[in-house]
């Protein structure tokens, strides 16, 4: 990729300071991903303890839901955080290999913690997108949050679905917040 000049690199740091803020964090990421709010009155995780899996399911959700590990400006990631969603008690939990019940389960974690969203930032993406998508791919990102779409070879609706057929969720800085609204 091109190195960002100074008025791009001004932008993406005014873009970025936006998710300081774990309000901000929050509805991004819901509307991102609004699938975690549904169906949210079970949730199951799991876990290794000496090398055996064990599943845990979560029930009553209190509606109390926070911003949780976040990163900002980290290694080849703008942003990165997760979601977590408390819930009143674990319904059960059993050991995958024996089916068998996980002794003083009422001492684990209620809380579920979404999958980690990781964000790259770029003001404006040009037809030079293909080289967005490849840092995307070797850093595992699943979301890229731009100003606009300036490019000329194929419209914004396409870059949209080519990303999106690629596991990446592009949202663009005016849908956002019309969405904040």
């Amino acid at each position: 990729m091109a190195k960002i000049n100074e008025v791009d690199l001004i932008e993406k740091n005014k873009m970025q300071f936006k998710f300081s803020n774990d309000d901000f964090c929050l509805k991004f990421l819901l509307h991102v991903f609004p699938q975690y709010m549904k169906d949210k009155n079970e949730r199951s995780y799991e876990f290794y303890e000496r090398k055996n899996k064990v599943y845990v399911e979560l029930t009553r959700y209190t509606g109390e839901k926070y911003i949780y590990q976040k990163t900002i400006a980290g290694t080849n990631i703008d942003v990165s955080y997760k979601l977590g969603l408390v819930y009143d008690e674990i319904k059960q939990a059993w050991f995958d290999s024996s089916n068998k019940k996980y002794p003083n389960y009422d001492e684990l974690d209620t809380t579920y913690y979404t999958e980690e969203i990781r964000i790259m930032i770029v003001p404006n993406v040009d037809d030079n997108y293909p080289k967005i998508l490849e840092k995307m791919h070797k850093y595992n990102l699943n979301c890229l949050y731009a100003k606009k779409y300036v490019g000329k070879s194929i419209s914004k609706q396409e870059l949209v679905n080519l990303f999106k057929d690629q596991g990446i969720i592009i949202e663009f800085e005016k849908e956002v917040n019309t969405f904040l609204k």
